[in-house]
């Protein structure tokens, strides 16, 4: 997004927010869907000839990452998280090397480390990310926090799953979003690729989809219609536009007598 545009976002969420400081958290899923990580057809491919010419996932941390780091007057500090790998599975998340990153250029430089190192895998649940951001949100009760999940499959949904119902992953995620309702913690679903349009997939059943600490948006849908010139303000528009409502629903959440969010995946 260009400098200008950038700020002018900013500007406007900083008079909104009026004063008020969001913690920024990325929850990247590394699983199979789009093969190996090192080819270039998976969404994560870094190639390392162009550098101008980032992937989705890159392009998704800048526009974010600078956009919430500008309404703050010095660099802000970014917690970063994979899930949906080897080691990790389904039930974990993996920290980046630096935990918070300073700023948006070490969450890219570590980013593009773990997309070159990650080992992929099948099964997908959001809720070790979701439970995590709520511990940290938790912790630090003076500031609001936003969560943006960064993945191109939904939660996984096993064959024999019947239709109205969750499945065993869908039921871990809307678990761990509904705990994450009694902190001052947004989440956003960010879908990538072209196979995210049924990103939310059993979980549009659920309350969750309902609340405003929940949203979904399709990054790739944003970038393909919208015109040329507002695509990057549009999406950042599209992943912020419930926050100053939320801030100030949540704003007395912070007081300690609020209970700890469960840590069980």
């Amino acid at each position: 997004m260009g400098n200008k545009l950038s700020r002018c976002v900013s500007a406007g969420l900083r008079e909104l927010l009026d004063g008020e400081s969001v913690n920024l958290i990325f929850g990247i899923c590394f699983n199979r869907s789009q093969g190996w990580t090192v080819r270039e057809n998976n969404l994560h491919y870094i190639d390392r000839k162009a550098k101008n010419n980032p992937n989705a996932y890159e392009n998704a941390i800048t526009i974010i990452g600078r956009t919430i780091n500008d309404i703050h007057a010095d660099n802000q500090s970014i917690y970063c998280f994979g899930f949906g790998d080897a080691t990790t599975h389904h039930m974990e998340i993996f920290k980046f090397f630096n935990e918070p990153c300073e700023g948006v250029d070490e969450a890219l430089t570590q980013y593009r480390h773990a997309a070159k190192t990650a080992r992929p895998t099948e099964r997908v649940s959001y809720g070790s990310i979701i439970r995590k951001a709520t511990c940290i949100a938790s912790e630090k009760r003076d500031q609001h926090h936003l969560l943006v999940i960064l993945a191109s499959e939904p939660v996984s949904r096993s064959f024999d799953t019947k239709r109205g119902q969750l499945s065993l992953d869908e039921k871990n995620t809307y678990h761990a979003i509904e705990d994450a309702r009694e902190f001052r913690l947004s989440i956003v679903l960010v879908g990538v690729g072209e196979t995210n349009a049924n990103m939310k997939n059993g979980l549009g059943i659920s309350r969750c989809c309902r609340y405003n600490s929940f949203k979904f948006v399709d990054y790739t849908q944003v970038m393909r219609d919208s015109p040329t010139g507002r695509k990057e303000i549009d999406f950042c528009l599209a992943v912020t536009e419930n926050l100053p409502r939320h801030i100030t629903q949540t704003a007395n959440l912070s007081s300690y007598d609020v209970v700890r969010p469960h840590t069980s995946s």
